[in-house]
């Protein structure tokens, strides 16, 4: 597998395949450069756990505005990680990568957390409703 994360995908894929229940939604956010040969790879894992890409979230967001934007953004990521890493146990060679990447603000909290623009995919388990397309 090519992605920088080998550990947290196994816990990803864990998510998708049973700790999501019907009607469940999977959000994933993610930035830019090296991370966008990540989103076909969740797809592919999603589409093999039967989950559904939600629509509408093929173009970059810009975050970081506001403060109270980036900390709620900073939150949310972080909180992320903490899971994961629970789930995947040593993350070292993944805090690592992202070190490389210029991405240790996503579990260095001596670090000042910036996320200029995201990416964000979304997987639902069960069928579409028309308001949810």
């Amino acid at each position: 597998m090519s992605m920088p994360w080998p550990m947290f995908s196994e816990a990803i894929e864990r998510l998708m395949r049973s700790s999501l229940v019907p009607g469940g939604t999977i959000l994933v956010l993610g930035g830019g450069g090296d991370y966008r040969q990540i989103y076909p790879e969740l797809d592919r894992r999603a589409e093999a756990a039967s989950l559904t890409m939600l629509n509408g979230f093929d173009d970059a967001l810009q975050a970081g505005h506001r403060d109270e934007e980036r900390d709620v953004l900073c939150a949310i990521t972080r909180a992320i990680w903490n899971r994961l890493e629970g789930l995947a146990g040593d993350v070292s060679p993944t805090r690592e990568a992202l070190r490389k990447m210029d991405a240790a603000d996503i579990f260095d909290e001596s670090l000042a957390f910036s996320l200029p623009r995201f990416r964000l995919r979304a997987y639902r388990r069960g069928p579409l409703t028309p308001s949810a397309r």
